[in-house]
């Protein structure tokens, strides 16, 4: 039979056949492996850091935009797992807070009084796995017992219970609770099993193997040989730990010895066949799955038009001003910093993208366009000044036909002083699902006239 592949998120230990270690920087999908095993902490990323800001840490510019990628993408990375019926082990590690840039700013004043206010918020370890903060608590001990359901975990505590922390407790979680303290009041280690696919979450109290010594070997460069021989263990450990968990009938896990040749019946041969044929076409649809997923996502990230702000909003103002056919870039040379620069039929136009959570756009955007403006036109190669194109997504929370501006009085009478250009997000989005549906070049050009056309006012595209 297939032999099982672990991959280990987060996990400091040297690899092995079936075992393999992965940062939360890297963009793996979960479907490779059948059992997958984490620590939430910060493993892959940079240990620069900004300025401290109320007690916690900020990560960098090039860490935060990190984050901000990959915390989604794990959160799809476990659900798809899940369903696909996969093993998924938590070790809940110590809690570490820290900031993170949001990819947004205000910006105020003018001339030598200008001022680019960064915004940040709060971020944490624990946002890299599928458990809410709000469920747990958070404190450190040793003193935890077994319960009655944790008897799944009997050989697999035997081996490492000893070296176990535990730093959370849960509760309001659903799920079989396997760890408790000492007193039994507080949820230490739980099994939520998924209804169908078969797959499940097991959290459990941070395993510590600090106590295997030193990582190094005296040659400096690789593992020492208690780590590389506890790591073929824990792998072992933990596919018999899976086999206890998914053992049916109320049957008793059976030790590994069982699965010596000696032991071994005439009739299992074909069913083992049998199961590596489906594991084999398992894989296949795997695959096919995954180039699915990838592809969805690809085209439901234009929805950000819809309610997002910050670097992916204008990451897909870029990608829809490319659908409608104008050559796109974007200036950051450490002098200027313009957020898309775009052209096409002879016209060249500088943007600036905002999102806001609850109000309209309001005016310290279109007076950064106009300095914006103003600056490249001093640049010694442009002899035109370029047509400001402003695009908002006011109220991007709430329902589009739902809000009640998406610029404030303020932003349009100075774009109409100043002829700039007005352009909501949501038009954009609606002229991606035209272009998606099927129109052609002739509806790209009508866009783009549309928007040519518009100085000093708020571009309406067509809607055919």
């Amino acid at each position: 039979m297939a032999k099982q592949s672990i991959l280990a998120l987060g996990i400091s230990l040297p690899s092995c056949e079936g075992f393999e270690p992965i940062d939360f920087t890297d963009k793996r999908s979960l479907l490779d492996a059948d059992i997958v095993v984490a620590e939430p902490n910060w493993s892959g990323f940079s240990n620069s850091y900004s300025d401290a800001y109320q007690g916690r840490q900020t990560l960098d510019e090039e860490s935060s935009g990190t984050y901000r990628e990959m915390r989604p993408h794990w959160a799809r990375q476990y659900k798809e797992a899940l369903d696909a019926g996969k093993a998924l082990i938590f070790f809940l590690s110590d809690h570490n807070e820290r900031n993170y840039y949001t990819g947004t700013y205000e910006a105020s004043g003018t001339g030598r009084n200008a001022r680019k206010t960064v915004h940040v918020n709060r971020c944490s370890n624990y946002d890299f796995i599928p458990i809410a903060t709000s469920r747990l608590g958070f404190g450190s001990g040793k003193n935890m017992k077994l319960t009655q359901d944790g008897k799944i975990l009997h050989e697999f505590w035997s081996k490492h219970g000893e070296h176990m922390t535990y730093h959370a407790y849960m509760s309001g979680m659903e799920g079989d609770v396997l760890v408790s303290t000492a007193a039994g009041n507080r949820t230490l280690g739980l099994l939520h099993r998924h209804p169908t696919s078969g797959g499940y979450m097991l959290f459990l109290p941070e395993l510590d193997w600090s106590y295997l010594g030193k990582e190094v070997a005296d040659d400096g460069e690789h593992w020492a040989t208690s780590y590389t021989q506890f790591v073929r263990a824990f792998r072992k450990d933990l596919i018999d730990l899976d086999r206890a968990i998914n053992s049916t009938g109320g049957r008793e896990a059976a030790p590994e010895w069982v699965q010596a040749t000696e032991f071994s019946l005439l009739s299992e041969a074909p069913l083992l066949q049998e199961l590596d044929a489906v594991a084999a076409e398992a894989e296949k649809l795997s695959l096919r799955r995954q180039a699915a997923v990838a592809a969805l996502d690809d085209e439901s990230a234009w929805k950000t038009l819809l309610f997002g702000s910050g670097k992916e909003l204008e990451k897909a103002v870029r990608g829809a001003l490319i659908l409608l056919g104008y050559e796109v870039s974007t200036v950051d040379d450490g002098t200027s910093e313009f957020d898309v620069v775009f052209e096409a039929d002879g016209k060249r136009f500088i943007g600036e993208v905002e999102g806001k959570d609850t109000k309209p756009v309001s005016i310290d955007k279109a007076s950064q366009l106009h300095r914006n403006l103003a600056e490249d036109f001093s640049r010694e190669d442009i002899d035109a000044m370029a047509v400001g194109v402003l695009f908002g997504n006011g109220e991007r929370l709430i329902r589009p036909n739902e809000r009640s501006d998406t610029f404030t009085l303020k932003v349009r009478t100075f774009a109409a002083t100043s002829n700039l250009t007005l352009l909501d997000t949501v038009e954009l989005f609606k002229a991606v699902q035209i272009l998606k549906a099927g129109a052609g070049d002739a509806y790209a050009a009508s866009c783009r006239t549309a928007i040519a056309e518009a100085g000093g006012s708020e571009v309406k595209l067509p809607t055919s």
